[in-house]
C-alpha cells in the first residue's frame, strides 16, 4: 500500500529527467510531420503508379471486314489493336493498369477474389460494330452500332478503382474512336474521290450539254426568227382569210337569194308558159266562137229586121184590138147585136192581124231565140258566145297567169341580178383576199424555211443536249450510288455512332450508390482506431490494483481489458448505427458488419492497450504512429498498388487493412469473403492480449523487486504513466 501511495504522489508531482523530456518533446513535435509525410508519400502519385494495379484483358473480338468505296476489302482487328495498345509483345503493360491477357472465366474469378481490380472485356462484335459506320452501303445504316468496351470493377475490393478504370476506359475509347473515325473519314474521303470522278464525268456531260444548249439556243433563236416571220405571215394570212371568211360569209346568203330568185324565175316562167298555152287554146276557141257568134249575130240581125218589120203591124193590130175592145166595152150596153157583131168582127180582124203579127213576131222571136242560142252557143261544144266567153276566160286566166309568171320571173330575175351583183362584189373581195393570202403564204413559207433551219439546228443541239444529258445522268447516277441516303432516324443513328464509334460500359460489381459508401470502410475503421486510442487518454492501460494482487497474470490482463472491451463494443455498435441510419449508407450485410465492427474495435482496443501497457506514455505516441502507418498502407482510398512499395509491403499485415477490406465486402456485398481478415483480426487481438499479459508481468515484477525499496523518481514516473 505504501508503494501505491508513492505512485500516487509521483503522479501529482511528476518530474522527468531532462534527456527523456527532450525526447518526448521531439516526438510530440514530429507527429504532424510523420502524419503529413506518411500520407503524402502513400498518395504521392497514384496515377503514375496505376500500372501496378492488376487488371485483366479478355479479348473476344472476332474482327471485321470493311469494304471501302473503291471496292477493296480489308480486315479490321480492333480487339488486337486494343490489346497491343495496352500490352507489349512480352506481355508487359504499356499503358494504364497492369494488364494481363486472360480468358473470361479466369478474369471473372480473379475479379471476385480481388486478384484483378478491373477486367476489360472486348466483345466478339467489337470490330464489326465499331466499323459499321464505314460501310459504303446505306442499307446498313440501321445496323450501325457503337463498338462497346466493357470494363468491370468490384466496389467490394476498392471503390476508387471503378472511377480510375472508367477514366482509363474513357481515354482508351477516345484513342480508339480517333482511329476508327480516321478510318471512317478516310473511307468517306475516298468516297468523295469516287463521287468526284462521277461528278467529273457529269461535268463533262454538262459541258457537252452546255455546248448543245448553246447550239440549241442558236437554233432556237433562228427558230424564233422564223417563227416571228411565220407569225407575221400567218397574221397576214389570217387577215386575208378573215376577209375571205367575211366575203364568203355573205356568199351563202347571196347564193341562197340567187337560188330563190332562180326558183321564182323558173316558177314564173313555168306559169307564164302554162298561161300562154292556155291563152293559145282560149284564143283558138275564141276565134271559133267569134266566127260562130258572127254567123249567129248575122242571123239574129236578119231576124231582128223581120221582127222590126212585123212589130209595127203587131202594134197596129194590137192597137185596133185595144180600140175595138175599148169601144166594145164602152158601147157594149148601147150597141146592138149587129153593132156588137161588127165590133166583134172588127176586133176579130184586128185580132187576126195581131195574131198574124204575133205569129210573125213569134216566128221571128223563135228564129231570134235560135239565133240567140246559136250566138250564145255552148262552151263545152266550143260554139257561140259561150265558147268566146270560155276562150276569153281562158285568155284572161292565161293572161293573168302569164302576168303573174312574168311578175315572178321579173322578181326572180331581179333577185338573181341582185344576187349576182352581191356575188360579184364578194367574189372580187374574195379574189383580193386570196391574193393577200397568197402573198402572206409566201412570207409564211419563208418563215417556215427559217423555222425549218432553226429547228434543224435545234435538233442538232438537242442531240448534243441529249448526249450531254445522258453523260450527266450517268455521272450523277454513279455519284448518287456513291452517296448514301438516309432517313432521319438512320442519319441520327449513324451520326451518333460516327461521332462516337467506341463507347465504354463501365460496370461496377457490388456497386455502392455514393462516394461516401465507397469510403465508409476506410473512415469507419479509422474511427474505431481513434476511438480505442482516445479511451486511454482517460483510462489506465492496466489496473494497478490487480497488478499488485496475487491474481494470475492472464486474469489480470483479461480483467484490465474487459472494461475497455465493453467500451469498444459500444463504440462499434454506435458507429455502425450512425453509418447505416444517420448517414444513410446502404449496407448489404448489416449483421456481419456489426460483428466485424465489434471485432475490429476489440482488436484495436487491445492493441492500443497493449502498446500503452508495455511502453507507458510513449505507447500513445506509438499508437499514433501506428495508425498513420496503417492509414497509408490500408489502401482505403486508392488501390494499395498505387502506393509506395514500403506501404505495399506492410498492407497485408496491418489490422486496419483487415477491417477496411472486411467492411468493403460487407457493405458492398460480393463473394470475396471476410474469413482471412477475421482470422487476422483475431490473431492481432490475441497477440495484443498476450502483450497486455506481458505488460502485467513486467509491471508486477518491477513492483515486487522494488517492494522493499524506496521508489525512485524514474520508477515512480514509469508506474504513474501506466
Amino acid at each position: 500500500m505504501a508503494l501505491l501511495r508513492s505512485v500516487a504522489r509521483a503522479r501529482r508531482g511528476l518530474t522527468l529527467p531532462k534527456p527523456f523530456a527532450i525526447v518526448v518533446l521531439i516526438a510530440l513535435s514530429i507527429i504532424p510531420l510523420i502524419y503529413a509525410a506518411a500520407l503524402i508519400w502513400s498518395n504521392n502519385d497514384p496515377v503514375g503508379n496505376i500500372g501496378n494495379v492488376p487488371a485483366a484483358i479478355v479479348n473476344l473480338d472476332a474482327g471485321a471486314t470493311v469494304e471501302d468505296s473503291a471496292g477493296s476489302s480489308s480486315s479490321i482487328q480492333l480487339g488486337d489493336d486494343v490489346v497491343s495498345a495496352l500490352v507489349d509483345a512480352n506481355g508487359d503493360s504499356k499503358e494504364g493498369f497492369g494488364w494481363t491477357v486472360t480468358d473470361a472465366d479466369k478474369a471473372k474469378a480473379g475479379l471476385a477474389r480481388g486478384d484483378y481490380l478491373a477486367v476489360l472485356t472486348i466483345p466478339a462484335d467489337f470490330s464489326a460494330n465499331a466499323t459499321s459506320p464505314a460501310t459504303v452501303e446505306p442499307t446498313g445504316a440501321n445496323a450501325a452500332k457503337q463498338g462497346m468496351l466493357s470494363i468491370t470493377t468490384n466496389d467490394a475490393t476498392n471503390y476508387i478503382t471503378g472511377s480510375m478504370a472508367q477514366s482509363l476506359g474513357n481515354t482508351l475509347v477516345r484513342n480508339l474512336a480517333d482511329t476508327v473515325s480516321s478510318t471512317y473519314l478516310e473511307n468517306v474521303y475516298l468516297g468523295f474521290t469516287t463521287v468526284h470522278d462521277s461528278i467529273a464525268d457529269a461535268a463533262e456531260g454538262a459541258a457537252t450539254l452546255a455546248n448543245g444548249t448553246s447550239e440549241l439556243s442558236t437554233g432556237a433563236s433562228a427558230l424564233a426568227d422564223g417563227a416571228s416571220t411565220l407569225a407575221i405571215g400567218a397574221g397576214k394570212l389570217n387577215s386575208g382569210l378573215g376577209q375571205i371568211s367575211s366575203a364568203t360569209d355573205a356568199l351563202p346568203a347571196g347564193l341562197s337569194a340567187l337560188n330563190a330568185g332562180i326558183g321564182q324565175a323558173t316558177t314564173g316562167a313555168t306559169d307564164l308558159s302554162t298561161g300562154l298555152a292556155t291563152l293559145q287554146g282560149g284564143t283558138s276557141s275564141l276565134a271559133v266562137g267569134a266566127d260562130r257568134a258572127l254567123t249567129g249575130g248575122t242571123q239574129l240581125s236578119d231576124r231582128l229586121d223581120t221582127l222590126d218589120t212585123a212589130t209595127p203591124t203587131l202594134a197596129a193590130g194590137a192597137a185596133q184590138v185595144a180600140s175595138s175592145l175599148d169601144q166594145l166595152v164602152v158601147g157594149y150596153n148601147t150597141m146592138t147585136d149587129p153593132q156588137r157583131a161588127t165590133a166583134l168582127q172588127q176586133l176579130d180582124t184586128a185580132a187576126h192581124q195581131v195574131s198574124d203579127g204575133a205569129g210573125t213576131v213569134s216566128s221571128s222571136v223563135s228564129a231570134l231565140d235560135a239565133g240567140a242560142e246559136a250566138l250564145v252557143g255552148s262552151a263545152s261544144e266550143g260554139t257561140g258566145l259561150s265558147a268566146l266567153a270560155s276562150g276569153a276566160a281562158d285568155v284572161r286566166d292565161g293572161t293573168l297567169a302569164a302576168s303573174e309568171g312574168a311578175t315572178t320571173l321579173a322578181a326572180g330575175l331581179g333577185s338573181l341580178n341582185t344576187g349576182f351583183d352581191g356575188l360579184t362584189v364578194k367574189l372580187t373581195t374574195l379574189v383580193s383576199s386570196i391574193t393577200t393570202a397568197a402573198s402572206s403564204s409566201s412570207s409564211l413559207a419563208t418563215g417556215a424555211d427559217t423555222l425549218k433551219s432553226g429547228a434543224s439546228s435545234a435538233a442538232d443541239g438537242a442531240h448534243q443536249v441529249d448526249d450531254g444529258a445522258h453523260t450527266l445522268s450517268t455521272g450523277l447516277a454513279d455519284g448518287v450510288l456513291k452517296i448514301p441516303t438516309y432517313t432521319n432516324t438512320q442519319a441520327n443513328q449513324l451520326g451518333n455512332v460516327a461521332a462516337a464509334p467506341i463507347a465504354l460500359d463501365a460496370e461496377r460489381e457490388n456497386a455502392v450508390a455514393l462516394y461516401g459508401a465507397g469510403l465508409a470502410p476506410y473512415f469507419l475503421s479509422l474511427g474505431l482506431w481513434i476511438g480505442s486510442l482516445a479511451v486511454f487518454f482517460m483510462r489506465p492501460a492496466l489496473n494497478t490494483r490487480l497488478v499488485g494482487s496475487r491474481l494470475p497474470l492472464w486474469l489480470v490482463a483479461l480483467r484490465s481489458y474487459l472494461p475497455n472491451a465493453l467500451i469498444a463494443v459500444v463504440q462499434a455498435t454506435l458507429a455502425v448505427l450512425a453509418v447505416k441510419f444517420a448517414v444513410g449508407i446502404d449496407i448489404v450485410n448489416l449483421p456481419a458488419t456489426f460483428g466485424i465492427a465489434i471485432l475490429a474495435s476489440l482488436t484495436f482496443m487491445a492493441i492500443n492497450q497493449a502498446l500503452i501497457a508495455l511502453l507507458g506514455a510513449p505507447g500513445r505516441f506509438v499508437g499514433l504512429l501506428f495508425v498513420v502507418l496503417q492509414l497509408s498502407a490500408a489502401g482505403g482510398t486508392y488501390p494499395i498498388q498505387t502506393a509506395a512499395p514500403f506501404f505495399q509491403a506492410l498492407h497485408n499485415y496491418l489490422p486496419l487493412t483487415d477491417a477496411v477490406q472486411s467492411f468493403r465486402t460487407l457493405i458492398a456485398g460480393g463473394t470475396l469473403g471476410v474469413g482471412p481478415w477475421v482470422w487476422s483480426l483475431v490473431f492481432w487481438a490475441i497477440g495484443a492480449l498476450v502483450a497486455i499479459g506481458i505488460a502485467a508481468f513486467v509491471t508486477r515484477r518491477r513492483l515486487n523487486r522494488n517492494e522493499s525499496l524506496e521508489a525512485t523518481p524514474v520508477a515512480l514516473a514509469k508506474v504513474a504513466l501506466l
